[in-house]
């Protein structure tokens, strides 16, 4: 009998680590394994993917909340190089059978990896430096929204990441480079918004900077950290922007102020030595279509005159002054006092009120039209100051996939 357990229990090992040799090195048995490894691929390489999704820090893996993502070019050529490999594994599955949402799934993945493979030929053609969504505002605001404190040792890890941040500078500055020598140069405007930015930020005293006085809130909220505890990580934090955060950000400072001469004010990807290839590919990207850019450019036209035909009839049903002209009459209106808050702390909290208050009531009338509906609230906060000047009109952050925090949006018009 002990011989029959035994050997029973040497079979069910032995086929675990078939399965997981197969599930890491090879092709796996089952399609739905290799969907996963691919996920897991990706969100393991990514320690600011894996902070965002919250999805391992229940099973007590923590490590990635002290790391920042590589940003390498190395690690960029790593990347494209497993992304091809995973495609043709993908493409060694039978799809004879698939139906339904199997078929769905394996369409979904093809084609989102066929096109980043496609794309690997533009790697360079992009700003990773830019008014909008760049890595000098990205990180503040991972920072102050993404990495959570809980305790003393989230806490250290905040500013373990505060200290990375020179290194992973370093490795944009070295893309940036790269896309120099390549003729990939920022437009002047974009120069100019990122320098004030940086410069905006630089210029603050490390106890203003929101890297500090965002872990400040955290501290106050978190668990086991007394009062001693918060100075000594709060004056961590102060060393580590004053020698880690702000001489990365002068870095790109000095980079940029000698990129601009050579700059211009030609804003289009037709700029790009392979401009015409590149926006072909965005157009695909963007539309998953096959349209070419003329056709894209006529129904765009088809939609400007259908929406403003709509517009128009609504003006002159309201006896709007104008309504015939939509275009100069809306552009009359979004200046009249009457719709707009004040240029103030006050008109913010008002117009930041006003919109909740407006998903509050929407929110109310959605069970009724969606049967299955996101777990995460949504919330309209303001544009953390250090960058509402540059910023886009308005953004979404995703919530985690696990945690009751809610997902947000962020306008930066007071209209």
């Amino acid at each position: 009998m002990k011989k029959i357990v035994l050997r029973t229990l040497a079979i069910l090992l032995l086929i675990v680590v078939v399965l997981v040799v197969n599930t890491v090195w090879f092709k796996p048995f089952f399609i739905r394994v290799f969907y996963e490894r691919v996920f897991a691929q990706v969100a393991f390489d990514s320690p600011e993917l894996l902070s965002r999704l919250r999805l391992v820090e229940g099973v007590g893996i923590q490590g990635h909340n002290q790391k920042l993502n590589d940003a390498s070019d190395a690690k960029d050529t790593e990347t494209l190089a497993r992304l091809r490999t995973d495609l043709a594994t993908l493409h060694r599955y039978d799809t004879t059978g698939m139906r339904g949402q199997d078929r769905l799934s394996y369409q979904v993945l093809d084609w989102y990896m066929t096109n980043a493979a496609a794309g690997e030929a533009f790697r360079y053609d992009n700003y990773p430096v830019n008014q909008m969504f760049g890595v000098q505002n990205d990180f503040p605001a991972f920072m102050a929204n993404v990495h959570q404190v809980h305790n003393r040792r989230d806490a250290n890890y905040y500013n373990q990441r505060l200290g990375a941040v020179r290194v992973k500078f370093a490795q944009v500055l070295e893309g940036l480079k790269i896309r120099e020598q390549r003729g990939v140069v920022p437009p002047t405007f974009v120069i100019d918004k990122v320098l004030a930015e940086m410069s905006g930020l630089v210029a603050q005293q490390p106890e203003q900077s929101i890297l500090y006085t965002s872990l400040a809130e955290k501290l106050k909220k978190a668990e086991g950290i007394d009062a001693k505890a918060q100075t000594e990580v709060l004056a961590e934090a102060k060393r580590q922007i004053e020698a880690s955060v702000y001489p990365a950000y002068r870095e790109l400072i000095t980079y940029f102020t000698a990129l601009r001469p050579r700059s211009t004010n030609d804003a289009g990807v037709w700029k790009f030595p392979d401009g015409k290839a590149f926006y072909a590919h965005c157009l695909r990207t963007n539309t998953t279509t096959t349209l070419s850019a003329a056709q894209i450019h006529q129904l765009g036209l088809q939609e400007v005159a259908r929406i403003t035909a709509e517009m128009r009839a609504i003006l002159q049903a309201e006896q709007v002054p104008g309504a015939d002209s939509v275009g100069p009459t809306m552009a009359r209106l979004g200046e009249a006092a009457r719709f707009l808050y004040s240029d103030t702390d006050t008109g913010r909290t008002r117009i930041l009120a006003d919109y909740n208050a407006i998903l509050t009531e929407v929110d109310k009338g959605l069970s009724s039209a969606f049967r299955i509906r996101p777990k995460a609230k949504l919330e309209v906060r303001r544009v953390p100051e250090f960058k509402q000047q540059t910023s886009a009109g308005a953004y979404y952050e995703g919530a985690p996939s696990t945690a009751p925090a809610p997902g947000y949006s962020t306008p930066t018009s007071t209209t």
